[in-house]
C-alpha cells in the first residue's frame, strides 16, 4: 500500500521533472507570427497590451522572449493601470520598467497609464471606450501594425483583463471601420489563451504535448521561451509582488514556458 501511495505522489513530480529538463535544453526556435492575409508585408511594429505591471512577465513572458529575440520588430507595452491597488503604484512602474529591460523592451517603448478610471481592482469597472481610446492614441502614435493581448477570460477571469480584451475588440472594431472608409491596412491582433487548471499547472507537461500535437497556422501560433528562467527572472524584477504563491505559479504555470496565440476573427 504505501508503494502504491509513492508512486502515485512521485511518478508525477519525476514526469515534471523530466519535462522540466527536455523544455529547457530544447525549447523550439521562435517563428515568425504569419502575415496577415492581404496585408502584403511583414508586420512590424507590436503592441502587447495587458493591464497591471506583472502581467508581461506572469503571462507573455514567452512571446515577448521570442519577438525580441527575432529582431525584426518593434516591440511596445501598453499596460493600463500602474497597479496601485496597495498604494504601491509608483513602485511597481519602476519593476515593470525593471522587468520589461530585461526582456530586451526599450525603457521608452513602455507606456503606463495611472488614470482614475482605470485602478487596480477586482471591484473597479474599466471603460471598454476609454481603453480603446488609449490604444488607438499609441497604435496612430507609433504605427502599430499588430496587437497581443488576453483573449475573452483573461487567463485568471480577472475583471481588469478581461476589460482589456473588451477594450481591445472595440478598437478593432472603430478600427475595421475607419480602415474601409480611408483603404488603409487593417491592424491584426491576437489573444493568449487561457487554459483549464490542469493544462495551467502542468507547465513543461503540456509544453511538450502541444509541440507534438500543434502546428503553426495563419490563425494559431505557439511562441516557447527560449530559457523559462529568464521568464521566472523577469516575474523577480517585481519584488513587491515575488510572494511564495507566485513563485509556485511561475515555477507550475504553463505561461513561464509556452505562449499559445490566437488571432482575433477579422
Amino acid at each position: 500500500m504505501k508503494s502504491i501511495f509513492l508512486v502515485i505522489v512521485f511518478a508525477p513530480l519525476l514526469m515534471w521533472l523530466l519535462a522540466f529538463a527536455i523544455v529547457s535544453a530544447s525549447s523550439p526556435k521562435a517563428e515568425h507570427l504569419p502575415i496577415c492575409p492581404g496585408s502584403g508585408k511583414k508586420r512590424k511594429n507590436v503592441l502587447l497590451v495587458v493591464a497591471h505591471p506583472d502581467d508581461e512577465s506572469m503571462f507573455f513572458a514567452p512571446t515577448l522572449l521570442s519577438l525580441t529575440s527575432l529582431g525584426c520588430y518593434d516591440v511596445r507595452v501598453l499596460c493600463l493601470s500602474n497597479g496601485n491597488a496597495e498604494g504601491l503604484g509608483s513602485v511597481r512602474e519602476m519593476e515593470m520598467l525593471s522587468a520589461c529591460s530585461f526582456l530586451k523592451i526599450p525603457l521608452e517603448n513602455v507606456d503606463i497609464i495611472n488614470d482614475p478610471l482605470l485602478q487596480d481592482g477586482h471591484n473597479v469597472a474599466w471603460s471598454r471606450s476609454l481603453i480603446s481610446q488609449l490604444i488607438n492614441r499609441i497604435s496612430t502614435c507609433h504605427n502599430i501594425d499588430m496587437i497581443i493581448t488576453f483573449d475573452s477570460y483573461g487567463i485568471s477571469g480577472h475583471p481588469n483583463h478581461v476589460a482589456v480584451y473588451q477594450g481591445v475588440c472595440e478598437f478593432l472594431f472603430d478600427n475595421e471601420r475607419t480602415s474601409v472608409k480611408q483603404k488603409g491596412s487593417q491592424i491584426e491582433a491576437w489573444k493568449l489563451e487561457s487554459v483549464n487548471f490542469i493544462k495551467k499547472y502542468s507547465g513543461p507537461i503540456y509544453v511538450l504535448w502541444s509541440t507534438w500535437r500543434h502546428i503553426n497556422t495563419s490563425n494559431s501560433h505557439l511562441f516557447y521561451s527560449g530559457s523559462p528562467r529568464s521568464s521566472i527572472k523577469a516575474m523577480q524584477r517585481h519584488k513587491t509582488q515575488w510572494l511564495w504563491y507566485r513563485r509556485l505559479f511561475v515555477i507550475f504555470s504553463v505561461y513561464t514556458y509556452m505562449n499559445s496565440l490566437h488571432r482575433f476573427p477579422v
